[in-house]
């Protein structure tokens, strides 16, 4: 008569918690390449965003700058057109340049 025992021992009796902090330091590793991931998608759309404000900054500085005698408007809250006087124009220029320096920069 043969008398059966549980399972046999595992090789490695520490085998289990082995395979355990092999999964949290897996699970740890996953969730740093997901924080990384996001940080450059964030770092790539803030770059999209700031070279759109850029494009426009200078744009519309090439507009302000252009020859006063051409006459820019503006529209109201009513939609109607307002000529751009030339204080109007020189804030607006102003403003324009320091976004210019701000987003175009680097």
């Amino acid at each position: 008569m043969e008398i059966v025992g549980g399972a046999a021992p595992p090789d490695n009796p520490n085998a289990a918690r082995d395979l355990a902090n092999k999964d949290v330091e897996m699970k740890k590793a996953q969730r740093e390449r997901a924080e990384e991931s996001a940080k450059t998608d964030k770092a790539r759309a803030d770059a999209v965003k700031r070279a759109e404000i850029c494009d426009q900054a200078r744009a519309a500085v090439r507009m302000y700058q252009s020859d006063n005698k051409i006459p820019l408007y503006r529209l109201n809250e009513k939609g109607e057109r307002i000529l751009v006087n030339d204080e109007e124009r020189r804030r607006k220029l102003e403003e324009q340049q320091r976004l210019a320096r701000e987003y175009c920069a680097g």
